[in-house]
């Protein structure tokens, strides 16, 4: 299905312009069940002409550019998101970001920038955030000790892994594996 919209100036120039560029949409290619649903939903707003009509077309049209935005921006992150989760998933126990820059090709200082573009986050946040889900996930799945768990995940110590686990999520690992028995 091609969908051609065309959007009055004055709309496009308040209401969209300002959350998209523009150059990094051309051509962009989507499939997506929420970019579907907007459309429907923009249609049938056109056709029902119900009261505040206009401002919910804006408001699915705005959603509709905003979808496309991160479509072409997911292109545009290339593989960088897949290498890391490969990355993280074999070498999570001695994860670094010079050995991730390294493996994947690049010079540290750039990966580190694209990272920061990409996710919003440092490496150091991503893989605080990666060892812990994983904890939680051996903690809720697996029967592993905790200095198991810890060794696994890449804790130099099992101190060190409840003193991060308690700060993310306000409870000890046994707490929350306990949870799940």
């Amino acid at each position: 299905i091609i969908f051609k919209i065309v959007i009055p100036v004055k709309l496009f120039e308040e209401k969209i312009r300002p959350l998209i560029e523009l150059d990094k949409i051309k051509n962009t290619i989507i499939t997506s069940k929420k970019v579907d649903f907007l459309i429907d939903k923009l249609l049938k707003e056109d056709i029902q002409k119900q009261s505040f009509n206009i401002i919910a077309m804006e408001s699915y049209l705005q959603l509709i550019f905003i979808e496309f935005a991160r479509s072409a921006r997911k292109e545009n992150k290339g593989d960088i998101e897949k290498q890391l989760d490969d990355y993280l998933l074999y070498d999570l126990q001695n994860a670094t970001l010079s050995d991730f820059a390294t493996k994947i090709g690049y010079n540290t200082d750039y990966v580190g920038k694209l990272l920061r573009r990409d996710y919003g986050k440092s490496f150091s946040q991503i893989l605080l955030e990666y060892r812990l889900n994983r904890v939680k996930y051996l903690l809720e799945n697996s029967s592993l000790l905790i200095t198991e768990i810890s060794c696994q995940v890449g804790y130099n110590s099992v101190a060190g892994l409840y003193r991060q686990f308690y700060k993310y999520y306000g409870m000890a690992p046994l707490e929350y594996r306990n949870l799940y028995k």
